[in-house]
């Protein structure tokens, strides 16, 4: 069981001179959305990022930042000046200025802004079309993170274990108070009856079916057992390596439902707080499982 937030960091050599550094920072979210950073010049490899993230994760906002710095070797070769280009240039210009009398020197920092003077071919190089390094240094990443999500699973896991362990304790409470409903809910009907002065005649057959229809309405066998079917099963998925947050988040649910529908059929003061305290545990369990994958 896995957590939905975490970070990783890899930092991959290629031997072309070129190095990949990647940060991947995992929080909370209902579905999985990915953002990838990557410098202007290696933008085309978004795509495959997000094709290596997808196949490893499932839930999360997962941000992807990507840093490539080149050594000084990669960019002699990556790199040139256009002196032809800017030669060109140059004349041209002056040429315009002794025509029509245009006063100004042109300095460096002009010439290199002009179109084509400097050359990259960072875009086209081959490093750009690693995809080997591409995978070793995102993956390498994404192991880390994984691996943190791992760790904050095992304890929300703990957590969660420990708090469904209580819910159970409350469910053995309630359950002999639950059993004992019908016969006192059937008693103190029968005594309205008597005390309202009506002639009741304790062998009528209709007053007995509707007894036992009133004695059925506040039984809450059924709900006592799916409770607990649903703490089998909520161990069941915590204890699974896939993604359960999904799982879990809807088992919550039942069980909101479940307990709900006993609170309201077994209208005891001595049961009411113990709702009460099942529904509070159980918000909490719902709001760890928000962090869970």
């Amino acid at each position: 069981m896995n957590s939905m937030t975490g970070y990783g960091f890899s930092e991959h050599r290629c031997n072309s001179g070129v190095t990949f550094s990647v940060e991947v920072f995992s929080v909370n979210k209902k579905n999985l959305e990915l953002r990838v950073s990557l410098p202007k010049e290696a933008l085309q490899l978004e795509p495959f990022v997000r094709q290596i993230a997808a196949k490893r994760l499932s839930r999360g906002f997962i941000t992807i930042r990507i840093n490539i710095k080149a050594e000084e070797s990669f960019l002699k070769d990556s790199v040139k000046i256009n002196e032809a280009l800017a030669h060109v240039y140059l004349k041209k210009i002056r040429n315009m200025q002794e025509r029509h009398d245009i006063p100004g020197v042109m300095g460096i920092s002009d010439i290199i802004r002009l179109p084509g003077v400097i050359e990259d071919d960072l875009e086209s190089s081959e490093f750009m079309k690693s995809e080997e390094d591409l995978i070793l240094s995102v993956n390498a990443a994404l192991d880390k993170l994984i691996e943190m999500r791992m760790r904050e699973g095992e304890s929300l896991k703990a957590d969660i274990e420990n708090r469904i362990s209580f819910l159970e304790s409350i469910v053995v409470k309630v359950r002999p108070m639950a059993e004992k409903i019908p016969e006192l809910q059937k008693e103190q009907l029968l005594k309205r009856l008597n005390e309202s002065g009506l002639q009741i005649d304790s062998g009528d057959e209709r007053l007995l079916r509707e007894l036992v229809i009133f004695s059925d309405k506040s039984d809450v066998t059924e709900e006592i057992t799916r409770l607990k079917s649903h703490f089998k099963q909520f161990r069941e998925f915590m204890n699974k390596s896939e993604p359960c947050g999904r799982s879990l988040d809807f088992l919550t649910q039942e069980l909101q439902r479940e307990i709900t529908t006993v609170g309201n059929k077994a209208l005891q003061s001595e049961i009411t707080p113990l709702i009460v305290e099942f529904k509070t545990e159980l918000e909490k369990i719902r709001e760890q499982i928000q962090n869970i994958e």
